[in-house]
């Protein structure tokens, strides 16, 4: 039965890495479990197949010592900014609870360097929330973000409050409005690892990496001074109001 699964996996082409995922110890000693997966991972690497170990933290310090001497790793451990761990890794899974632009309900979330790749680059980019330098203004908002905040809110689920999905026209309306107070308050205490926190530092030419830090509330509470708002540093529908008025 191993074999002729092994042999399936074996077939067609591939793009990234096999990950053998390894988080169940089913009664085995740290030693077998160890030595199990060094099998099965130098019979896919005999076969011409490169192969990265997922696990998470606890895990691989418990039962999995030293593998990362032979292969490479893909670790999970949430709510930090990196792993705990001093060995070198190529994949971080930051959180279970995501949201991505067109997929409904949580998600993991990860990243990668270009090792996870099979000589490929890869040319993912947030174009879809990106801002381009436009004077185009349609009531007051810049078109173009309000674009972006419609894909956003499209992506995550949100509709307005006849539960249509919304238009992506560039027009902050009522349908908009009312899609966008369906938003979380994003701020420092207890919100990141989210597309919206991505989005938000879009916004203000910021890298997007899924957390809301000092340095995004201290961004956010200039802004809201500036524009005469609560200086709290939490963007709620008013903040974000503005934020689509901006150029």
């Amino acid at each position: 039965m191993l074999v002729r699964f092994c042999r399936r996996l074996l077939w067609g082409q591939r793009d990234c890495r096999y990950a053998i995922d390894v988080e169940m110890i089913f009664t085995q000693t740290s030693e077998r479990i160890k030595d199990n997966v060094i099998q099965f991972a130098n019979y896919l690497k005999s076969n011409g197949k490169d192969v990265v170990i997922y696990t998470y933290t606890s895990f691989l310090k418990e039962y999995l010592q030293s593998i990362n001497d032979s292969f490479e790793l893909w670790i999970a451990e949430y709510g930090v900014k990196k792993p705990n761990i001093s060995a070198q890794y190529i994949g971080f899974q930051y959180s279970e609870n995501g949201t991505v632009l067109g997929i409904n309900g949580k998600v993991d979330l990860d990243e990668f360097s270009e090792s996870i790749l099979l000589g490929i680059t890869s040319n993912f980019t947030l174009s879809s929330c990106n801002i381009q330098s436009s004077n185009q203004f349609i009531n007051g908002y810049n078109s173009y973000r309000v674009k972006s905040m419609q894909t956003l809110l499209n992506g995550l689920g949100l509709k307005d409050t006849a539960d249509n999905v919304l238009i992506v026209d560039g027009i902050f309306g009522i349908l908009t409005e009312q899609a966008a107070m369906k938003l979380p308050i994003a701020q420092i205490v207890g919100y990141h690892n989210d597309a919206y926190t991505d989005w938000l530092e879009i916004q203000f030419n910021q890298k997007p990496d899924h957390f809301f830090e000092i340095s995004m509330d201290n961004i956010i509470k200039t802004f809201q001074k500036s524009k005469r708002l609560i200086v709290d540093g939490k963007v709620g529908i008013e903040t974000l109001m503005e934020i689509l008025k901006q150029p």
